[in-house]
């Protein structure tokens, strides 16, 4: 019997960028982002007579199992949720499990199942691929959003610069959960058509021949003005273009020198970009001022630890997306 363990890493989302359709026939949704080294999803999975749901987050971990094991006629599984990012802070990290416990539990049967069709069995991407993409690719991706077709479409995928480095914040604040966020969605007042051509010209024209020519000064500006307008188009759900505990975080990174700045999703998640020059100085700044000592660790180039502003990781770009490994057992 295979047994199969499923690293997924997690992802930056830089935005919506048309939350609510604002033309005659236009698409809906369709974001950008990147994956990130740390945190990750790892869950192992291996077949059983009946299914056994141990670690984090049971109780949805074993929805997500049951809903797979039904829809592919599979008999049970073991399933170890050996960790997960901080859940509802805007790190994808509900994406992130279902995926990696429905290829986890698909591979340890032998079957070759896409993340697309795994993300439509389980429910997902109804308002951002992001996630779906990010397991399947990593790297920089922009998806097409919401048209005719069944599943949003992939429509840039590319290596992110590894030198470039994200510090993010993670204040202990939790953002909106699923059920809380669909019913966002559907009081969202329709953006102006203004806003929602300048954040397409912004990931078009800006972020991604930027990220082509290792530009990391014309990717900043792009991303921090992206995010101020993707911000006002949420400003009537979140109170601002910040979630009011995302807010002063990034004016804090801002002073510390940060390319480009943003909040991931709905948050509380915030983050900076920096480039190769600063990562020492960063590093200088967790270590000796910011992070709580017991708390610090580093390994693989991220430094993880917990602050007065919440947890922190300094980390860089996951251009590989899952790892799968199956092993024999």
């Amino acid at each position: 019997m295979a047994k199969v363990r499923v690293s997924a890493p997690a992802r930056i989302h830089m935005g919506i960028l048309n939350p609510a359709r604002c033309t005659e026939g236009g698409r809906l949704y369709a974001s950008v982002g990147v994956c990130i080294e740390e945190p990750r999803t790892v869950v192992e999975v291996e077949p059983a007579d009946e299914l056994h749901v141990i670690g984090h987050s049971v109780g949805e971990s074993t929805s997500f199992a049951r809903r797979i094991l039904r829809h592919y006629r599979l008999k049970g599984a073991k399933v170890n949720v050996r960790s997960l990012p901080p859940r509802h802070a805007g790190l994808g990290s509900t994406t992130q499990l279902s995926l990696s416990i429905a290829s986890g539990i698909t591979k340890a049967y032998g079957l070759n199942v896409q993340p697309v069709e795994l993300a439509m069995v389980l429910g997902r991407g109804k308002q951002s691929a992001i996630g779906t993409y990010a397991f399947q690719h990593g790297g920089f991706i922009v998806e097409g959003g919401w048209g005719e077709g069944d599943f949003p479409p992939l429509l840039f995928n590319y290596d992110f610069p590894v030198d470039w480095s994200f510090l993010i914040f993670v204040p202990e604040y939790r953002s909106f959960d699923e059920t809380e966020e669909l019913e966002v969605f559907e009081k969202l007042p329709a953006p102006h058509e203004t806003l929602v051509y300048e954040a397409c010209y912004r990931v078009l024209l800006g972020m991604a021949p930027a990220i082509l020519e290792k530009n990391i000064r014309a990717f900043g500006a792009n991303l921090t003005r992206l995010q101020e307008v993707v911000g006002a188009m949420f400003s009537d759900a979140q109170g601002g273009v910040f979630q009011s505990y995302s807010a002063p975080l990034i004016e804090r990174m801002r002073k510390m020198g940060a390319i480009g700045l943003g909040q991931s999703s709905w948050g509380p998640a915030v983050y900076a970009l920096f480039g190769p020059e600063k990562r020492d100085a960063i590093e200088r700044i967790l270590r000796k001022e910011l992070l709580y000592e017991d708390s610090m660790r580093e390994a693989d180039g991220t430094i993880y630890g917990v602050s007065e502003w919440g947890e922190v990781y300094f980390t860089q770009a996951d251009n590989n997306g899952a790892v799968i490994e199956k092993k024999q057992s």
